[in-house]
């Protein structure tokens, strides 16, 4: 729980996070819960990966990489996120760039029982999903921009290029093995030709 004003930049790992004051630069979360509550204001990024992103408070660019995001506050400028449900009650100053399954602008109803919009994103939508997502009309200020999600399957050459990688690690690590210490690989080189069927067995 951070209630306190952190003049600079927050790293925080743990399983739920609850930002109650102001954070003078960026903040770096991974935790299961991340909530930024109504007294909370990240003046820079929020950069987060979590399973539940609740931001009740302010922040000035949000990226998020969360199953469930919610915004109910304000982000100053863009969003930047990846997740399964994507609900905003609250406003985007700027533009966002969204991959989901489901985005919902949430609506609420006065006391005469007339419904309202609350959810806003001020500039451009631009979002990636598997089908084409309804979005209300008047709730985007800018233009939506839909871009079909693709899956892709792994390829020979995926499997190449990974093995290629592999090969040049251990080259690299042979490389560094021999600089550092060239008396253990001459000394591994000896175990393997006169103690071949001991070294395979402890491999």
């Amino acid at each position: 729980t951070i209630d306190y004003i952190v003049d600079g930049n927050l790293f925080v790992f743990a399983d739920t996070v609850n930002i109650n004051s102001q954070i003078g630069g960026d903040a770096f979360i991974i935790a299961r819960t991340v909530n930024v509550n109504n007294g909370g204001y990240v003046f820079s990024n929020l950069f987060t990966i979590a399973n539940t992103l609740n931001v009740n408070g302010v922040v000035y660019d949000l990226y998020a990489s969360s199953t469930n995001i919610n915004i109910s506050g304000y982000v100053y400028r863009d969003v930047r996120t990846s997740s399964e449900d994507f609900k905003i009650s609250g406003v985007v100053g700027r533009n966002a760039y969204i991959t989901t399954n489901n985005i919902l602008f949430e609506t609420i109803s006065n006391e005469e029982n007339q419904t309202t919009q609350q959810g806003t994103i001020a500039g451009n939508l631009n979002y990636t999903a598997k089908t084409e997502l309804s979005i209300p009309e008047g709730v985007v200020k800018g233009t939506i921009n839909y871009t079909e999600a693709k899956e892709t399957s792994p390829t020979i050459g995926n499997y190449l290029l990974a093995l290629g990688r592999f090969l040049v690690t251990v080259i690299i690590i042979w490389l560094l093995c021999l600089w550092l210490a060239p008396k253990l690989l001459s000394r591994t080189h000896l175990v393997l030709t006169k103690k071949l069927p001991s070294s395979i067995g402890l491999g």
